[in-house]
Parts: C-alpha cells; sequence; structure tokens
C-alpha cells in the first residue's frame, strides 16, 4: 500500500491542478521533520501548503510570513487528479497521508483539508514577492 501511495504522489506532482494569486490568510505555521506547514485560509476554506524546510533563502524580494497576514499564494494541489502509468486514480476514503520524502507522511485535517498544497512563490518560511 505505501508503495502505490509514494507513486501517487511522485506522479501527482507533474499533474497539479494550479491557482494563481489566491489572496490566503495564514492562521498557523507548524513543521514536521524536513517541512514546514503553512495553513491559511480564504473565507470558509482551508489549506494546508507545504513547504521544504531545506529551500535556501538567497532572495532579495522575499519576505518571512506571519501568522495573521494575508498573501497571494500561487498554489497548486499535489493531490487532486492523481494518475499511476497514465491512468488516473478515483478518489479514496481511506487514503489520508501523502510521502513527500522518506522520512514522513504529511495527511489530511479530518473533513477540514481534504487537499495538500505546494506554493510556487513560498521558499522555506519566506514568500517571494
Amino acid at each position: 500500500m505505501s508503495l502505490i501511495l509514494i507513486s501517487c504522489v511522485s506522479v501527482s506532482l507533474n499533474t497539479r491542478t494550479q491557482i494563481e494569486n489566491l489572496s490566503l490568510e495564514v492562521y498557523k505555521i507548524d513543521s514536521i521533520n524536513s517541512w514546514y506547514l503553512i495553513y491559511a485560509r480564504r473565507n470558509d476554506s482551508l489549506f494546508k501548503i507545504v513547504s521544504n524546510k531545506h529551500d535556501s533563502i538567497s532572495y532579495q524580494d522575499a519576505e518571512r510570513i506571519l501568522l495573521y497576514h494575508f498573501y497571494k499564494f500561487k498554489i497548486e494541489s499535489t493531490t487532486d487528479h492523481r494518475k499511476i502509468n497514465g491512468h488516473e486514480v478515483l478518489p479514496q476514503q481511506n487514503i489520508n497521508c501523502f510521502a513527500y520524502d522518506l522520512e514522513k507522511r504529511i495527511c489530511f485535517e479530518g473533513d477540514s483539508i481534504r487537499s495538500l498544497y505546494m506554493a510556487s512563490n513560498i521558499k522555506g518560511l519566506y514568500f517571494i514577492k
């Protein structure tokens, strides 16, 4: 089962659903091993954005992400439209966690967060303007 999940995630990274410049308020920041988890919201929608801690920051136009601030993230779902060998996999009720590396799985949050996201304008805990 774990092998299938890893295959889903590794392929899904190539078939992301992208949302450009979505203004979200950051309400929680957490970390797990080599990953930051940035929790953001817009109206009644919640987003869990995964960011690699090891992304180096050497950007002039970067600002540290702060709680209760709004940012125009360029997010992409890493768990929508999963494919294995070119065939789309239907959403499974019992698959709640995904392996982003060999160290740790990152999971949904009950019924409130049912997808995981990455943002092209985040490096570590820094927002790239």
